[in-house]
């Protein structure tokens, strides 16, 4: 059996160990996005069919937009992957 203590200290590894493994895949998500300039949101909006179908058609259907859209998905993938990886605002968070 563990022992009390150690099932305490064993939770919180776990668990920072989760978010750094999950705020790594948003990092990558968001560099590969970065990197690649011909990578856009627009299949996935314009494929769109069900509550917010016609919202997110009409999004796509502008250039400025979608490179709107593009760019704070790109940063914000990134962005959140850095702060999990390196626990800014998770107290916030809770």
């Amino acid at each position: 059996m563990i022992s009390g203590t150690f099932k305490n200290m064993l939770a919180p590894a776990f668990l920072a160990l989760l978010r750094i493994v999950i705020g790594w895949h948003f990092l990558y998500e968001g560099l590969v996005k970065l990197m690649n300039p011909a990578w856009t949101a627009r299949p996935f909006l314009e494929g769109s069919r069900w509550i917010f179908g016609d919202l997110f058609r009409w999004m796509a259907s502008g250039n400025t937009g979608m490179w709107i859209i593009d760019t704070v998905n790109a940063y914000g993938l990134a962005l959140i992957g850095l702060a999990l990886m390196l626990g800014i605002f998770t107290r916030i968070a809770l």
